[in-house]
């Protein structure tokens, strides 16, 4: 025989005893770093932005088809910040951790 209704809790301590939220006394932060990527035309590839490098990078996580380029991330002509995703093929030279040794792999997705 299966119960016809779901069991209820029943607080074992009533709401007006429970204990108070600790008290945190109010903090004041300082900005150190803010980038709101509103500069046109910057581009991230290595030493191109004083700020920020975009990696040329292979994603071998999971037996991932993707490939990081630092081409496709940029701002516009409107300082918006735009990474492209596409489908691309990218013939890139990785380390095959199963083998142990190099090995050529296509990527088929870069961003």
């Amino acid at each position: 025989q299966f119960p016809t209704s779901a069991p209820t809790a029943t607080p074992s301590v009533p709401p007006s005893s429970a204990t108070p939220p600790p008290s945190v006394p109010p903090r004041r932060y300082e900005l150190v770093f803010s980038d709101e990527f509103n500069t046109p035309y910057r581009t991230f590839s290595d030493g191109h932005d004083p700020r920020w490098t975009a990696l040329d990078k292979n994603d071998y996580t999971n037996d991932a088809q993707h490939y990081y380029s630092s081409a496709n991330a940029f701002t516009d002509a409107h300082g918006n910040l735009i990474i492209r995703s596409e489908a691309h093929d990218t013939e890139i030279v990785g380390f095959d951790d199963v083998a142990f040794r190099k090995t050529k792999v296509t990527k088929h997705f870069r961003s």
